[in-house]
């Protein structure tokens, strides 16, 4: 019986012993897993300060794209606008000079009347 108790006790510290090397071992292994967890962790927040300032700075570029598109439409409306106001005062101006024709026309047919009167008048 003794024997077999320490066979036992053996077979029992040998077990214990390889358990013991197992967590020893798993205990390397969770801690390497940390550190590589840690520095993943760093790499990841590093990535993501980095992305956010990109986000931002792209933001504002396509804010100030979308700023410069609203004024080109603007100036383009603008420059519609003045288009068709500078056509309307081409027009105005080609009827006001015809308008002055005609009345130059006028003028000068009342002229050669006038100067027809005077004729016969200096006749008489």
């Amino acid at each position: 019986q003794l024997q077999e108790a320490k066979l036992k006790d053996t077979m029992i510290r040998r077990e214990h012993d390889e358990l013991q090397r197992e967590r020893d071992a798993l205990k390397s292994e969770v801690s390497v897993l940390r550190q590589e967890n840690l520095h993943a962790h760093e790499v990841y927040s590093r990535a993501k300060r980095e992305w956010d300032g990109r986000e931002r700075e792209l933001s504002g570029k396509v804010n100030g794209l979308f700023d410069q598109i609203t004024e080109l439409n603007t100036a383009q409306l603008s420059a519609k606008m003045l288009k068709e106001q500078n056509e309307a005062a081409q027009s105005k101006i080609e009827q006001l000079k015809d308008a002055l024709g005609e009345k130059k026309r006028e003028a000068s047919s009342y002229t050669e009347e006038c100067q027809r009167m005077r004729d016969v008048a200096k006749k008489l």
